[in-house]
């Protein structure tokens, strides 16, 4: 089974940008079933998904369009990009590419957004000390 693995290369010292606010790393994996895991570091610690996690419709999340497909990163990306690897069962990487190269318009740029909002929640309860609870 194929799986799509997705890094937030975050900012946790808060020195980029405009703002001074911090942003967490993370990393999950999204499998073709549906199921993500992975974890979160923030400033309070390292959070791992709730074991309930899944996204709808996981087909959106591999429907990569053709001219990214074999495109693999030259370049180490920024603070703040979400980085997308598709990877075979065996681990191999097929491609590499940032969310950003995405055309705005696409069933995967789509569910990527859905899945970072659904993160960004997770990260906000753990700022105000709250568990985790994820909307599917």
């Amino acid at each position: 089974m194929k799986r799509l693995r997705v890094l937030h290369n975050g900012n946790p010292l808060g020195l980029h940008g405009e703002t001074l606010q911090s942003t967490p790393h993370w990393m999950v994996y999204v499998t073709e079933d549906g199921s993500v895991f992975g974890e979160v570091l923030t400033k309070a610690g390292r959070r791992g998904l709730p074991r309930d996690f899944k996204v709808s419709n996981p087909s959106r999340f591999f429907d990569i369009p053709l001219d990214l497909r074999r495109h693999q990163l030259e370049t180490s990306p920024h603070c703040e990009e979400i980085i997308v690897v598709l990877e075979e069962p065996s681990g191999r990487q097929v491609c590499t590419f940032l969310m950003s190269q995405l055309p705005p318009v696409s069933p995967v740029r789509h569910a990527l957004d859905d899945l970072v909002q659904k993160i960004k929640e997770i990260t906000e309860q753990d700022v105000a000390g709250d568990s985790p609870r994820v909307s599917n």
